[in-house]
């Protein structure tokens, strides 16, 4: 497994680091996890999981990153929201 981010740019502004690892701060039943130090954001996301899965948990993260006030609640079900409409609409990770 690659100790590369997958992604690194910014998001509103914070700089964001993205990668497709387990972290020790993750739980087992931890599909992602977002970190905040220092001003960056860290986004850790599980190897191996299904396609609609995975983008539904980077935009999880992403989304705690570009407004770490929101209520999980919230960051759920809009993350589960923008995964089912860019599926719905034909984007796939391999495009």
């Amino acid at each position: 497994m690659s100790r590369e981010p997958i992604y690194r740019g910014k998001i509103c502004e914070k700089d964001l680091v993205v990668f497709e690892r387990v972290t020790r701060d993750m739980n087992p039943e931890d599909a992602g996890i977002c970190h905040r130090r220092g001003g960056r954001f860290f986004v850790s996301v599980r190897p191996g999981l299904p396609p609609r899965k995975r983008l539904e948990v980077i935009i999880h993260e992403i989304l705690h990153a570009a407004d770490w006030t929101k209520d999980e609640e919230w960051v759920e079900e809009t993350g589960i929201g923008i995964a089912f409409a860019l599926f719905a609409i034909g984007y796939r990770a391999d495009d």
